[in-house]
């Protein structure tokens, strides 16, 4: 287990320190096998009512999961698991129930469970808490229960580590878009991000990588001597959170926010949806530089074994009640379950682990094509043929345009980034020659799009590129099938609004109702255009007039567009279709009303099926 510690630099700290009892660490995942002797001296308790949470059926997959994870944040020192900071204090909360080996072996939760754990462990004094655990389902909207369990958490001051996922899958988690959250992308052992391990904008700007690739810890199962050997995301999430423990044992007086700051501010950080390894070491300098009195004063108390709640039923207010009793369901959401991250089930596109043969998926993205060079040789041909046409000094849009449409052979040697929100996003190919003219073209200077400059890329996206491919850059690749440039004043000016049977002319959608449906679709978060609902609200976005239609409609009556969510329609049965729901509310009296377009998303191209209607929630359309 040596590799894995002097990746992310930690063992320098793990020699001052074993962690101290008056930190907290919670865990949410399946029971643990307590009774391992790697746990023996390990202060542990169970939140579930349950003989200290132990497994009742050791191979089960809920056990050997939760297990494995509490092997590498707590196992006692010395042993074949990492075993961070086992003189911490460990709180479990098993969210999955075990079944024996013989069972399907996939394992969930809700996200109402999962939000009554995270309350439960922040009660029972978590200052970080570790969900090696994922969210399947197609909801955008942030599950209600849910997102008052984060702030409750965040509130209180605590640091929630969050696993990635292993659906080598572009997503857009509420889980992973909290600001009390730090993400963990799972990385080999020469630090490079997994092939299995999700990525996304949210998780580059705030995520760290962590060792999650042939990695040993504790298993709930007897055989191989009570070890095993595993990969991904789950895995690498409880090494962020025992460095995290470690911190605050090492800096007591220091917050937790501080704390989150200085790991995230301790690597290089770029616009990239992949984040940086986690440096251990220099988050300790960055911490100490600034509160060195606070390892002076370290605190020498040690708390009891049998830690005291530091909450109470009565403390909790409303919103956290109705979660810790079941109340207050959010409609529409029944179709999202709480899972190990590890764990690949009927509703996720992709095994975990980052093992098996890379899927190819449908991308369906709006962003900015933008033009790099793999290296230093394609950079000086490029320069060499602009100087020779009397091009000197800055390379302007212009000149780069000019050169690669009159070069092919540039053209093709370049490297073509889709741009998303300003973050480096896919590297793009063309599957065909006859698309690599159209790439030329989206980097064609024009007046007439500076305001808005949305390229559409339908392909198929597969695996990360290596290193040599793009000079460094770790981004999946897309097989484009189709670009085009698109031209926001197809929607604008010649649109009339229907009123009934009649077509009352004048109406036409302007130019800035127009721009204010297409920003509420960009600034969806983590909007990759992978995803299905992604790519049901970018297809409507660039192709459906109706959309654009209904807005001017609501917008001209004094509506204001309040936002646009996706569900499950219950018609798709063989074929995977989604509601697309535009929910206005007007800006005087905050009526609000809801319309919908179902789309279908089972192939590389989406399309509308019906046209567009109000939404009723208890129709369940």
């Amino acid at each position: 287990m040596v590799a894995p510690l002097r990746l992310i630099k930690i063992e320098s700290l793990m020699t001052k320190t074993r962690g101290t009892p008056n930190v907290t660490v919670g865990i949410i995942d399946g029971p643990v096998e307590v009774n391992h002797p790697d746990f023996r001296g390990v202060s542990i308790r169970s939140l579930s009512g349950d003989k200290a949470g132990s497994c009742k059926i050791a191979d089960s997959v809920a056990c050997m999961h939760g297990t494995f994870v509490a092997g590498i944040i707590c196992a006692r020192r010395g042993t074949e698991a990492p075993g961070i900071c086992p003189g911490c204090g460990i709180v479990l909360r098993p969210i999955f129930r075990e079944e024996a080996s013989g069972s399907s072996g996939v394992v969930s939760s809700t996200p109402d469970e999962l939000a009554r754990a995270i309350i439960e462990s922040i009660d029972a004094g978590a200052r970080v808490i570790n969900m090696s655990v994922g969210l399947t389902g197609v909801a955008l909207n942030v599950h209600q229960n849910l997102q008052e369990a984060m702030n409750y958490a965040g509130n209180a001051g605590a640091i929630v580590v969050v696993a990635a996922g292993n659906q080598g899958a572009m997503i857009a988690s509420p889980l992973i878009n909290h600001p009390c959250v730090i993400p963990v992308a799972a990385c080999d052992e020469d630090g490079r991000i997994s092939g299995g391990s999700n990525i996304s904008p949210s998780i580059g700007r705030y995520g760290l990588m962590a060792p999650g690739v042939g990695i040993t810890s504790v298993s709930g199962a007897t055989s191989a001597n009570g070890y095993a050997t595993l990969s991904g995301t789950s895995f690498a999430a409880p090494f962020v959170t025992g460095a995290i423990a470690l911190l605050m044992s090492e800096f007591p007086d220091v917050s937790p926010v501080e704390i989150r700051h200085a790991l995230l501010a301790s690597s290089p950080r770029k616009k990239m949806i992949t984040p940086p390894c986690l440096d251990v070491e220099a988050a300790w300098n960055i911490l100490k530089t600034t509160h060195i009195k606070s390892i002076n004063h370290r605190r020498n108390s040690v708390m009891s074994v049998e830690l005291q709640s530091e909450g109470s039923a009565e403390d909790v207010k409303m919103a956290q009640e109705a979660i810790l009793t079941g109340k207050g369901q959010t409609e529409g959401l029944n179709t999202i379950m709480a899972i190990p991250a590890q764990q690949a089930s009927s509703s996720v596109s992709a095994c975990g682990g980052g093992a098996g043969v890379q899927q190819w998926k449908p991308v369906f993205a709006l962003g900015s094509v933008d033009v790099r060079f793999p290296n230093l040789g394609v950079e000086k041909e490029f320069k060499q043929i602009a100087a020779a046409q009397g091009t000197e000094g800055t390379i302007s849009e212009t000149i780069r345009y000019n050169v690669l449409k009159a070069n092919r052979h540039l053209a093709k040697e370049v490297c073509w980034v889709l741009q998303i929100e300003g973050v480096d996003t896919y590297i793009l190919v063309p599957s065909d020659p006859f698309y690599l003219d159209m790439l030329v073209n989206c980097i064609a200077p024009n007046d007439n799009r500076k305001e808005m400059d949305i390229d559409v890329i339908i392909g198929l996206k597969g695996p990360i590129a290596p290193a040599e491919m793009c000079n460094g850059l770790s981004l999946p690749i897309v097989a484009i099938n189709n670009t085009y440039q698109f031209d926001l004043q197809k929607f604008t000016g010649a649109i009339t609004v229907k009123h009934g049977e009649a077509v009352k002319h004048g109406e036409a959608v302007s130019h800035n109702q127009a721009k204010e449906v297409i920003k509420k679709i960009m600034a969806m978060a983590d909007n990759t255009g992978e995803m299905d609902a992604h790519r049901a609200v970018n297809y409507l976005a660039v192709r459906n007039e109706a959309m654009y239609t209904l807005s001017a409609q609501k917008l001209n009556s004094g509506f204001l567009l309040e936002g646009i969510d996706v569900k499950p329609s219950r018609l798709g049965s063989a074929r995977r279709l989604l509601n697309v729901i535009f929910a206005f509310y007007h800006k005087t009296d905050g009526y609000r009303e809801k319309y919908y377009l179902r789309v279908d998303v089972n192939d590389k191209y989406p399309f509308v099926i019906g046209e567009m209607s109000e939404y009723y929630e208890n129709r369940g359309v």
